[in-house]
């Protein structure tokens, strides 16, 4: 009899077929997790916006120094917010500033997919509601 010295035909190809089979599941769970990623950073941005916002009022209100004013009325408060609490990742987002007029019942309603939502507090007294709605969303080139 002879001596077997190697691997069937067969059983090479069952390797690579279930070699294959398990690399297209890592694959498609690697893509899912990369998009979950890129939502996940943008709410965590959104709500260190959030975040700096309210201190940034509450420091306002107690008259502190390191109270930055927003009194703008355009379209440009929420970028303004962004390069001014979050300036070391304002290059990879854009803010996008919507009317202070919508009703903040429908605030949930302004991000698409793959936006989120933040507001900035004006802190000098205008003729208009206090908080703008803002949606961030990542650059179309980052």
């Amino acid at each position: 009899m002879r001596a077997a010295l190697g691997f069937t035909l067969i059983e090479l190809v069952t390797v690579l077929v279930l070699l294959g089979i398990v690399s297209a599941v890592a694959v498609a769970r690697f893509v899912d997790l990369s998009q979950q990623a890129r939502d996940a950073r943008i709410e965590a941005q959104a709500q260190a916006l959030i975040s700096n916002d309210t201190l940034n009022h509450m420091a306002c209100k107690a008259g502190s120094d390191d109270c930055i004013a927003f009194g703008q009325t355009g379209f440009s408060t929420c970028r303004i917010a962004l390069d001014t609490f979050l300036p070391e990742v304002a290059v990879d987002f854009e803010a996008t500033t919507y009317s202070s007029a919508t009703p903040p019942s429908q605030w949930q309603n302004l991000p698409g997919a793959g936006e989120a939502l933040f507001w900035v507090t004006r802190t000098l007294e205008v003729p208009y509601p206090q908080k703008v709605p803002c949606v961030l969303a990542y650059k179309a080139n980052p």
